[in-house]
């Protein structure tokens, strides 16, 4: 008996990807969009997140001047607290307050350098 060739079953040619994922304006949104300003999300962050491009991204925040906004003040509004939390966390951690001293109050570690004769010596030798 003649062995029959199996027949290759063609598949379908790969299709095109389908249209690209689309943002649509609605406040669930504008308070995700600010949530992601929150926690200080970059545009390509905040694209990723909303599985868009960052440029789907940027179109839309072009489109929607308001969801531009959500984001910036979403991330003013971040900033503030975290710098709430590390005020709070001040009054327990001496090394916070020490550095929230130095970044808002110009304060400096005091560094001394203490001169010996014999490096007098070698100092004006300098000269």
């Amino acid at each position: 008996m003649k062995k029959r060739p199996q027949q290759v079953q063609k598949t379908a040619p790969a299709s095109k990807p389908g249209p690209k994922p689309k943002l649509v304006h609605s406040e669930q949104l504008l308070d995700q969009i600010r949530a992601l300003g929150r926690i200080q999300a970059t545009v390509a962050e905040s694209a990723s997140v909303l599985r868009v491009s960052e440029r789907t991204l940027q179109n839309f925040f072009t489109a929607h001047v308001d969801a531009k906004e959500a984001h910036e003040e979403g991330k003013l509004e971040g900033l503030a607290s975290l710098r709430r939390k590390q005020f709070a966390m001040a009054d327990k951690n001496a090394a916070m307050a020490i550095w929230l001293g130095k970044q808002y109050l110009g304060q400096k570690d005091k560094s001394e350098v203490a001169v010996s004769h014999h490096h007098e010596d070698a100092l004006d030798e300098l000269e």
